[in-house]
């Protein structure tokens, strides 16, 4: 697994899915696959009712976030896709953990730093 605190670079498909992302609405749910290209969308808040059905080459699931304050950072595009990368999921309960770690390690590190200053 990656090192959470050594920030990597930043990959094209992130500056693509961090783009894309910026510039659609919120209320569309979109797709990206591991090279960054849009797959599919569907309305934010619809589930899928059949498993079979969510898209299976889907590295990344993201809501626009046009005419929002909250915008996706290439950063952020490149934790989505480096968790994929780890687990093989874009969501549940292994995705969240190694996003988590991701933070908590990079919160440790800012804070170790807070004290050499």
């Amino acid at each position: 697994m990656p090192s959470h605190t050594a920030d990597g670079p930043i990959s094209t498909a992130a500056r693509r899915i961090c783009r894309d992302v910026n510039q659609n609405v919120a209320a569309i749910t979109r797709y990206y696959d591991a090279d960054g290209i849009y797959l599919r969308g569907h309305e934010t808040g619809m589930h899928y009712a059949n498993p079979a059905d969510r898209p299976t080459d889907a590295a990344v699931q993201a809501a626009g976030r046009r005419d929002t304050a909250d915008r996706m950072t290439e950063r952020e595009a490149q934790d989505l896709l480096d968790a994929y990368a780890a687990t093989g999921r874009y969501d549940g309960a292994e995705h969240g953990t190694f996003l988590h770690d991701i933070e908590f390690e990079r919160s440790c590190a800012r804070e170790r730093a807070s004290f050499d200053t």
